[in-house]
């Protein structure tokens, strides 16, 4: 009589629903049970809009730029804890002429893991760089990915002395979205939102005054904006801040072991 028994391992498996979570702030992330792999999505902040020192006439200083998107596919262990980094909005420069910052990069777990550099702050305007200034560029040579956009340029100062009001500092460029590259600005018109969470740059300043804010996420500010000496020293707008995005499946489960028992008699 000859006795064959057949070993079957069978690995029972269940797939839970795709989990997607958001961070706005800079925090810890656990990876969870059953999770092996991540997509990870990181957007910098924008740039911050130069400040403006009145000067023959009036000044308009450029805008900051967008900040730029990386994505990339990690594997990872659960149980281990990776750091998530935003990164702020640039902050605008002055009162007076004086650069906008760069934005912030943001990063999930070390800068050379996934990496979204921020957008650069616009150049001042004023006695040393004359009349308008530069914006920031948008740029990703220092993000670290497997997909990368750049956010848009910053708009150019555009201050024309007559009539009052028909030039103005210049407009914020568009933070990158996951669907693409960050919008640039021209001038006063700024670069719009970017699918998705791509924030929209601030609208170029024709009003004496200070530049405003870049929208969320990664928008660059507007340059600020002088007319007449009674206001000789205005600032530009904060770039928007940075953003992160986490998507993954958990799978879970236990081994069954099936023995099936042959025999020749």
């Amino acid at each position: 009589m000859r006795r064959t028994l057949l070993l079957i391992l069978l690995v029972a498996t269940s797939l839970c629903g795709q989990t997607v979570v958001t961070f706005p702030s800079s925090t810890t992330w656990t990876v969870p049970a059953g999770v092996s792999s991540v997509i990870v999505e990181v957007w910098g902040g924008g740039g911050g809009g130069g400040g403006a020192e009145w000067y023959s006439g009036g000044t308009a200083a450029g805008g900051g730029a967008g900040g730029s998107y990386a994505k990339k596919t990690l594997a990872v262990t659960p149980g281990n804890v990776h750091t998530i980094t935003i990164g702020t909005g640039g902050v605008g420069g002055g009162p007076g002429e004086f650069a906008g910052s760069d934005g912030n990069p943001t990063w999930f777990s070390s800068t050379s893991t996934v990496k979204a550099q921020g957008g650069q702050g616009g150049r001042p305007a004023g006695p040393t760089t004359y009349t308008t200034g530069q914006g920031g560029y948008g740029d990703f040579s220092q993000t670290n990915g497997d997909v990368r956009y750049m956010g848009g340029n910053g708009g150019l100062g555009s201050y024309l002395c007559c009539p009052v009001g028909s030039g103005g500092g210049g407009a914020g460029g568009g933070g990158a979205g996951s669907t693409g590259q960050g919008l640039a600005a021209s001038y006063l018109t700024a670069g719009g939102a970017k699918s998705e969470y791509g924030g929209a740059g601030a609208v170029g300043n024709n009003a004496q005054g200070s530049g405003t804010n870049g929208g969320n996420y990664g928008g660059g500010g507007s340059g600020g904006t002088t007319y007449q000496p009674t206001t000789q020293y205005v600032s530009g707008g904060n770039g928007g801040p940075g953003f992160v995005r986490l998507t993954y499946t958990a799978v879970t489960g236990k081994p069954r072991l099936i023995v099936v028992t042959d025999s020749d008699d």
